[in-house]
C-alpha cells in the first residue's frame, strides 16, 4: 500500500510539473501582444524563428521592418530596411559620401533600434567588379563606428552581430 502511495505521489508530482511548465511557456499570442504594444499599426505580420529568436516581419510606412524578440517575448532589436542612402540623416549621409567607400555601390541601408543602446545605421556596400562587401556601422551623429567585412560570410543582421551577451 505504501509503495502504491509513493507511485501515485510520483505521478502527481510529474503531472504538476508538466502543467506548470506548460503554463509558464510563452504563447504565440504573447508575442503578438508584445508586437502590438510596440507597433499598434502593424498589419499582415509574418512570424518565423531564427535561432533563439522570434522575428516578426511586416511593412510600415513603405519600409520592411523585422522585430526580433527573445523566447520570453522581450524586444531585442528592430531592423528597418531603408533600402537606399537617401533615407540617411544628413550627418550620416555626409560622412559616408566623404568616406573611402563613397564610390562603392550601396546594396542596402538599415536602421537598427535596440532597447538599451543607441540606434545605428548599417550601410552595406560592394566594390564594383569585386567580391569585396562591407557593412559600415554609423552612429546617428555620422561617426563611423565599425566596418565589417562580409565578403565571404552572410551579411544578415541578427542580434549576434551586435554582441548581445
Amino acid at each position: 500500500m505504501e509503495r502504491m502511495m509513493r507511485t501515485r505521489s510520483y505521478y502527481i508530482f510529474i503531472l504538476a510539473w508538466m502543467l506548470a511548465t506548460i503554463a509558464s511557456a510563452v504563447s504565440p499570442a504573447t508575442f503578438s501582444a508584445a508586437l502590438k504594444k510596440m507597433y499598434p499599426q502593424a498589419r499582415e505580420v509574418a512570424w518565423n524563428q531564427q535561432g533563439n529568436y522570434y522575428v516578426a516581419t511586416f511593412t510600415l510606412n513603405g519600409f520592411e521592418k523585422k522585430v526580433w524578440m527573445n523566447a520570453n517575448a522581450q524586444w531585442v532589436m528592430t531592423n528597418t530596411d531603408l533600402q537606399t542612402a537617401d533615407q540617411l540623416t544628413p550627418s550620416v549621409y555626409n560622412d559616408f559620401t566623404l568616406s573611402r567607400y563613397s564610390t562603392w555601390t550601396v546594396n542596402d541601408v538599415n536602421l537598427m533600434a535596440f532597447p538599451k543602446r543607441a540606434p545605428l545605421y548599417i550601410i552595406t556596400v560592394n566594390q564594383d567588379n569585386s567580391v569585396s562587401t562591407y557593412q559600415l556601422f554609423y552612429a546617428l551623429d555620422g561617426r563611423l563606428l565599425q566596418t565589417r567585412n562580409v565578403s565571404y560570410i552572410s551579411p544578415a543582421l541578427s542580434p549576434e552581430v551586435f554582441d548581445f551577451q
